[in-house]
């Protein structure tokens, strides 16, 4: 079992399925729960309530918002098991993230991939963020709506998205070419983020068909992994409306 905090998630994870049980503060009340409460009592969850400091201790984040559900975790895919689901989606978007570390940057691009039409994320079964109580409070729930592909090699599984029709787009910032330079972004298209002040490993990088840049008109020449990778997937979507 796992925990997901904060109201959104926990709303959720209700709608498809995932808790077991419920920890509430008592404090609380009904005042913003009702919905989360009312539920619990059709699914026949229990619900329990404790005060603030029991609660506090059985949260993992401290911004749980008065409720915590105890829910089964979020299954990840093996790459082939995805790929058979997509089969025939020719236009589908793949977000792979290169050792992002980060749970609330992951979760911030699950909720942009969610609401970008993104078809699934791909991460390094090591050296990066999994799946956590973060990730899934930094998602907003997003984080059960996204497939999510845990791979043991990240540049053999570049290899083998090629070889399915994906074109490989890495966000490089020292890239010449930029996000708005007319880039053709039809067909099946893999988007590739680096991590947090690294950026894309040289190995990622040789696998990418296309390096690709944001514009930078300011005094700080990087941005957020979670901020690059939204307006490179807004901008995929841009191009296909």
């Amino acid at each position: 079992m796992v925990n997901i905090e904060g109201r959104n998630p926990v709303r959720e994870a209700l709608r498809v399925g995932r808790v077991k049980r419920l920890f509430v503060a008592k404090e609380a009340g009904k005042k913003g729960i009702s919905d989360i409460l009312e539920a619990a009592k059709e699914q026949r969850i229990p619900v329990v309530f404790l005060d603030k400091q029991e609660l506090l201790r059985r949260a993992q984040t401290q911004v749980h918002q008065g409720v915590i559900a105890e829910a089964e975790p979020i299954q990840t895919y093996e790459l082939p098991r995805w790929l058979a689901e997509i089969k025939e989606d020719r236009d589908a978007v793949v977000l792979v993230l290169d050792e992002l570390t980060d749970p609330r940057n992951f979760g911030s691009l699950l909720r942009t991939a969610d609401a970008a039409g993104v078809s699934g994320c791909v991460i390094p079964r090591r050296r990066g963020a999994g799946i956590t109580p973060v990730v899934e409070k930094a998602s907003a729930g997003a984080a059960q709506y996204i497939p999510v592909i845990e791979v043991p090699n990240l540049v053999s599984t570049l290899k083998i998205l090629k070889e399915e029709g994906f074109w490989l787009y890495g966000a490089d910032v020292d890239a010449p070419r930029h996000l708005y330079s007319g880039l053709d972004f039809s067909g099946r298209v893999a988007l590739v983020i680096g991590a947090e002040g690294k950026g894309l490993r040289r190995l990622v990088k040789e696998q990418c068909d296309f390096l690709v840049s944001i514009p930078m008109k300011g005094n700080i020449q990087s941005l957020n992994a979670s901020v690059a990778g939204a307006l490179f997937m807004y901008e995929i979507l841009r191009s296909r409306l």
